[in-house]
């Protein structure tokens, strides 16, 4: 991870200073760490645009540890619990309610990589 995202987590820019090798990740909280970790989208073999997903290299301990530790370099989403993101078990309304709450939560944070409609950037 260091390689690219520095010992600190402060990313690391290529020798002419235009791009980075890997962003910084204080801020980006544990639920990034897992995603990107749990999804085998890292480690890379490369730098690159977009991470595709492969079977993941670490155990779910590990992923977890990551996560942490991303998570104590600032302040950003936690890993969520399967009841913070599951409509089982709710009304009409409440599935509106949540699905609303998930597009504004998506708005905030996931826009500036993914579009606002989800196509990518």
């Amino acid at each position: 991870c260091a390689f690219c995202h520095g010992q600190n987590g402060e990313g690391i820019l290529t020798q002419r200073g235009d791009t980075q090798l890997g962003p910084p990740l204080a801020g980006v909280g544990a639920a990034a760490g897992d995603f990107q970790v749990g999804t085998g989208r890292m480690p890379m073999a490369q730098p690159g645009q977009q991470a595709p997903d492969k079977a993941p290299v670490y155990s779910q301990d590990e992923i977890d540890a990551l996560g942490a530790f991303v998570a104590s370099l600032g302040p950003g989403p936690a890993v969520p619990d399967e009841e913070e993101y599951s409509i089982e078990g709710l009304s009409a309304d409440e599935r509106v309610e949540a699905i609303v709450r998930g597009g504004q939560i998506f708005l905030t944070n996931c826009t500036a990589c993914h579009n606002f409609n989800g196509g990518g950037g």
